[in-house]
């Protein structure tokens, strides 16, 4: 196999595909994402992700699918996801709910 068609091979099993300038990115049309391709769409480390996934602080969705032990997302869902901004403080959102006053007694 040449190396242009095992480097189209590859892409296409990542969920790649080329753009314009003729880098590889994220397909948004792929049946699914991994860890590396939300990293990718997002513009962070792959280990940040990672770490969204493992605090299971609402940094990232859950999984579309598990695939042995590799989680796996539909673009869609990432795409829509709202991701918290930056600073935010994911770890008190219960806490908040919970402590908030009661509405006023009319």
């Amino acid at each position: 196999m040449n190396a242009v068609k095992l480097e189209e091979w590859w892409a296409a099993r990542l969920c790649r595909r080329q753009d314009d300038k003729g880098a590889w990115v994220a397909d948004p049309n792929a049946e699914y994402w991994t860890v590396a391709e939300i990293a990718e769409y997002w513009g962070v480390k792959e280990q940040t992700v990672r770490s969204y996934r493992s605090r299971k602080r609402g940094e990232l969705p859950d999984p579309d699918r598990v695939y042995g032990r590799t989680p796996l997302w539909r673009p869609v869902t990432i795409i829509n996801f709202v991701r918290p901004g930056q600073g935010a403080r994911t770890d008190l959102r219960d806490e908040a709910k919970s402590t908030e006053d009661p509405p006023p007694a009319e």
